[in-house]
């Protein structure tokens, strides 16, 4: 099985949109809607764009040297939650709009969403900074972060041209502009058969 290729092509959407800030966040800009974030908006977090992670895990698990050590994959610089979320509304082209779920109204919202109401357990790392130094893994095997704005053009570009069940299995894409996209095999399939 070639691991390289089942990260390039299947798990990129659907990981993005289970993170911290998948759905509630980023699949609401797309949608035009507000972006609903939990902690503090202004407070610097590390950001790890989840190629990188998936490339990272493949060098660390075909060499020997990584064995027995802790590593922090690569990342680029720190940013604020607003500073990530301006990106991506700026790369889908609408104003900024951004809300912050906190103390009653987070206990109101996981009444109802389970992810809201573990996060609650998890405010702490978003109210105050959580910087990550990948310093050791980027000279280790030399390997760089993919800049965060380049990160954030290429999710917003996969997460418009996956094809969706409530689209007739067409990408918001292919509905919009009207461009004819195949989708022969399923991405998994491919992964697995090469």
């Amino acid at each position: 099985m070639n691991v390289q290729k089942l990260i390039e092509t299947y798990h990129h959407a659907w990981t993005v949109l289970a993170s911290s800030i998948g759905k509630q966040a980023i699949r609401n800009a797309l949608q035009g809607k507000q972006a609903q974030l939990l902690g503090k908006l202004d407070v610097p977090h590390t950001f790890t764009y989840i190629d990188d992670f998936g490339k990272a895990l493949v060098i660390l698990g075909e060499r020997e040297e990584a064995l027995g050590q802790a590593w922090h994959v690569p990342n680029d610089s720190p940013v604020t939650q607003r500073e990530l979320m301006t990106f991506f509304f700026e790369e889908i082209g609408k104003p900024p709009k951004m809300v912050v779920m906190r103390g009653m109204l987070m206990s109101l919202v996981g009444m109802f969403s389970p992810v809201v109401r573990e996060m609650k357990e998890m405010m702490y790392a978003l109210d105050k900074p959580y910087i990550v130094d990948s310093t050791k893994f980027e000279q280790a095997f030399q390997m760089k972060a993919t800049p965060l704005r380049e990160a954030v053009r290429r999710t917003v570009e996969r997460l418009n041209h996956r094809p969706r069940k409530v689209l007739g299995f067409r990408s918001p894409h292919e509905v919009l502009f009207g461009v004819e996209m195949r989708y022969t095999k399923p991405a998994l399939a491919v992964a697995l058969r090469t």
